[in-house]
């Protein structure tokens, strides 16, 4: 039997949110999380990191993710070397938001859900 495998290149790519309140959102991922706008339009804010788009988020939710529904409850953020990992989880726990640093054991990710 012959086993698929995916392509070396394969990669996760934006995350995509409906959100309830778009500006506190972009201010949570802009404030707090170190993003910048790099698109925008009535339908959706894209936000990134230099040339990447890390999240898209569209406007007009009107609940938040049900209790005991799925939904995205986290999402990772690949910094480059431990000394921003730490520069991060310092910036977190000065804005007295909660986080969870965890090790993947392939990469290391530390950011709270968002708002």
């Amino acid at each position: 039997m012959k086993r698929e495998s995916l392509a070396p290149d394969t990669g996760v790519g934006s995350v995509h949110l409906s959100v309830t309140d778009l500006d506190r959102s972009v201010g949570f991922y802009r404030e707090v999380v170190g993003l910048r706008v790099t698109f925008e339009d009535e339908a959706r804010v894209v936000m990134g990191a230099d040339e990447t788009e890390v999240i898209t988020l569209y406007p007009g939710a009107t609940r938040p993710v049900a209790e005991g529904t799925t939904g995205l409850y986290h999402l990772a953020i690949v910094v480059p070397n431990r000394k921003e990992l730490a520069r991060v989880i310092a910036r977190l726990m000065s804005k007295r938001i909660d986080n969870y640093p965890t090790d993947h054991l392939i990469t290391k990710s530390d950011l709270p859900v968002g708002p």
